[in-house]
């Protein structure tokens, strides 16, 4: 008899026997198998944010630095050599870029991917460069992304294609924009300039990204100073630290979906094959160069405005539009592009030709998408929906002697039987579905509108460009009484309904909008929610620009806030004449007779939450007559969509005033 036994956890294989004769004999037989091959992938990329001449670039393995490294020449190249199994395919590789010399405060990363996928991009080679994989770019930007990463995440763990991908769109290219030219000055400028050095007790950016609430303090110091602005400027015009590999198509539309706090709309663009476009109501020509396309606008584009100068009482007509744009491809997810942006605004003065046209050019980093997604919902349902324009962002007004009403959003009741009406304007429309837009045609109103185009609309169809749980973003195109059609802009709603509602013994705190006028952090709009009811609404504004606050800049209204029916009612109350006092939160009388009264009313209809954010139907009423008399303007009423933040602190410090 012979028996068998596979040991293929040692490797081993034993074999035993019964022989003839009543002999037996027993052998044991060890084989070893040749060992696994080691395969090779060399790693061909720059380490830059100037670029970092003789820096140090260790590959990390999940996480974790490995010995393999190498030293960047004079131009911030590298090369580097990783020698694997097949069992290591699964890893996840990250290269790391620490500076020496005069750039020793440089720490940069950039999260590659999955071993397997970069072996797979090298091709036939195994040598992986740039334009296989871009990520072997090692900058300030894909620094900028890890921080965030970091912050999301709530831990350093971030090295996994999982998490890379749960996080993918999570990040506006502003906020990466703003932290990497944060970085950028701390490597670059902090040299010539102390007040810019990184915090006590961090020797270089990569160990700050890994403390977010120090790197969000760090960014505000540096936000404000004129190296930030040369920093963003370098960012911006860099081609090393964008794909060049990238590329628009033939013919296709383009959405900006970034959005904070009060925004009310965002560009939209159509590009048609045969090189023209539209562009709200107003028609382009564009010319497409790979990663790069040009807009160009036409001079009778321009629109009408008046302004006044200097000490002169006289106003000078201007003609003032886009003369060009510039769109430039930096970077690719699958739901959405990150967008370098160059806005060239004209004016013109007819009236005084002796006077040269004025230009001026901005940059911004944008996140844009080319993608629409069905929407759907059931019926009766209340949805929130803005009313487009044609490009002034003011909705639909109604004068009348007392109220001037500014209507930037509805809720629409949605019925079963094809027809919607709007709360608030009293419109009634029938919709329908067409593809992937919800068609809005008009039926009726019981008020009467005017707008910057002919109103009514006869047709407005809504197209949902974002996946946000959160917040829906629609782009709206309409056509008007006066045959104009638009290809309107993005705006945010709501296309489903949701059950959220305030949560009273929550409510007390500090809640913030987004404010960044003029890209200051010391420009804020917030309110803070005391436990016993008050309500203290303050505005702040750097006015002079020199980086801090004085109280001529600081305006704190005081009033109460309740709560009722999912409305959060917050009031600001004045003296007659204008002037604010702490003891007058309420209309009435205070102990010197003298005469408190209500100036701001402002509802806040939850529509969603997540986490510290709300989304709201916002209404503000301001009795210019309770506070000024017949001398005042007429009382204002409007309606809106916007964010709200609730934060652990004020966004600006106020002790010192």
């Amino acid at each position: 008899m012979k028996r068998a036994i596979f040991v293929l956890s040692a490797l081993t294989l034993s074999l035993m026997g019964c022989g003839g004769g009543g002999g037996s004999s027993s052998k044991n037989v060890v084989q070893t198998p040749p060992a696994e091959e080691k395969q090779t992938l060399t790693i061909n990329g720059i380490a830059t944010d100037a670029p970092l001449a003789g820096a140090d670039v260790t590959l990390m393995l999940d996480g974790v630095d490995t010995d393999i490294l190498t030293t960047t020449d004079n131009d911030g190249n590298y090369s580097i050599k990783l020698e694997f199994l097949k069992s290591d395919l699964d890893k996840f590789v990250s290269l790391k870029a620490m500076g020496t010399g005069p750039q020793a405060t440089a720490g940069l990363i950039s999260l590659v991917g999955e071993l397997e996928e970069l072996v797979e991009d090298a091709g036939a080679d195994e040598i992986l460069v740039a334009s296989e994989n871009f990520a072997v770019t090692v900058s300030h930007i894909t620094t900028a992304k890890y921080g965030l990463l970091v912050e999301a995440h709530e831990s350093e763990e971030v090295h996994s294609k999982a998490i890379l991908k749960q996080y993918a769109d999570s990040f506006s290219q502003h906020n990466i924009l703003t932290l990497a030219t944060a970085i950028k000055v701390a490597i670059d400028k902090a040299g010539n300039n102390p007040e810019l050095a990184l915090p006590p007790g961090f020797d270089h950016t990569l160990e700050l990204m890994r403390y977010s609430e120090v790197m969000n303090e760090y960014v505000n110091s540096v936000l404000l100073s004129d190296e930030f602005s040369e920093a963003q400027k370098e960012t911006l015009d860099d081609p090393s630290i964008y794909d060049s590999t990238l590329t628009f198509p033939t013919s296709f539309e383009l959405y900006f979906v970034d959005f904070d706090g009060n925004d009310q709309a965002n560009h939209a663009f159509k590009f048609n094959a045969d090189n023209t476009g539209k562009y709200q109501n107003v028609a382009f020509t564009w010319e497409h160069n790979g990663s790069t396309i040009d807009i160009a606008f036409a001079e009778q584009t321009y629109k009408e405005n008046f302004i006044f100068e200097d000490s002169s009482q006289k106003s000078i007509r201007r003609l003032t539009g886009f003369k060009n744009i510039n769109l430039r491809i930096v970077s690719e997810t699958e739901e959405t592009l990150g967008l370098a942006v160059q806005y060239t605004i004209e004016s013109q003065f007819p009236d005084h030709p002796e006077r040269d046209s004025e230009l001026q050019e901005t940059s911004a980093l944008v996140t844009a998408t080319m993608q629409t997604y069905l929407i759907s919902f059931a019926t009766p349902s209340t949805l929130h929906i803005p009313l487009a324009d044609a490009g002034e962002h003011k909705g639909l007004r109604l004068n009348t002697d007392e109220v001037d009403y500014d209507v930037l959003a509805d809720r629409f009741t949605f019925n079963a039987d094809g027809t919607a009406v709007g709360e608030v304007t009293g419109i009634t429309v029938s919709w329908t579905f067409d593809e992937d837009a919800l068609v809005l045609d008009f039926i009726s109103s019981t008020n009467s509108w005017i707008s910057d185009y002919g109103f009514p609309f006869t047709s407005m169809a809504i197209r949902k460009v974002s996946n946000d749980n959160f917040v829906d973003k629609v782009q709206i195109s309409f056509n008007d009484a006066n045959g104009e059609d638009v290809f309107g802009n993005v705006y945010q709603a709501s296309l489903n309904e949701k059950q959220v509602t305030w949560k009273p013994d929550e409510i007390p705190g500090i809640y913030a909008f987004e404010f960044d006028y003029d890209g200051s952090p010391l420009n804020q709009h917030y309110f803070v929610l005391h436990e016993n009811g008050d309500a203290d609404t303050i505005y702040t504004q750097d006015r002079n620009k020199d980086g801090a606050l004085v109280k001529e800049e600081v305006t704190r209204d005081y009033g109460r806030w309740t709560l009722q029916d999912n409305q959060l009612m917050i009031t600001q109350t004045m003296l007659r004449g204008g002037e604010r006092s702490e003891a007058c939160r309420t209309p009435g009388f205070l102990a010197d007779q003298q005469a408190c009264l209500l100036y701001h009313e402002r509802e806040l209809e939850l529509i969603n939450q997540q986490d510290n954010a709300f989304f709201l139907l916002n209404n503000d009423h301001v009795y210019f007559e309770n506070i000024y008399g017949d001398i005042g303007s007429t009382d204002g009423i409007r309606w809106d969509l916007r964010r709200l933040h609730k934060t652990p602190e004020a966004p600006v410090d106020l002790t010192h005033l």
